[in-house]
């Protein structure tokens, strides 16, 4: 009785935000659409495309830490849950 009105909000939630990116997606930006940029513009794309590259090599490498750390603790015995759940949860 009970889940049927949870999955009930779940669609009325699902459908307002689907609604809203929609409105969002139609309505026109402030500026103006350029053709091509001009050397400046260039050079910050660049930098930050860099930094999203570098950032995601952050990431991967925080990750491979954990993970080493965490296995490498419990090398002789079974990783117990709670260790197994913080370090899933690390990855959201």
């Amino acid at each position: 009785m009970r889940s049927w009105r949870f999955y009930l909000v779940l669609v009325a939630v699902l459908a307002v935000l689907f609604a809203l990116q929609g409105f969002l997606i139609s309505r026109p930006f402030a500026e103006a659409k350029i053709e091509s940029l001009n050397p400046l513009q260039e050079k910050q794309l660049e930098l930050f495309r860099e930094s999203n590259s570098l950032l995601s090599t952050l990431a991967t490498a925080a990750i491979g830490a954990i993970g080493a750390l965490l296995f490498n603790r419990y090398k002789d015995i079974v990783v117990p849950l709670s260790q197994r759940v913080r370090y899933s949860a690390n990855f959201l």
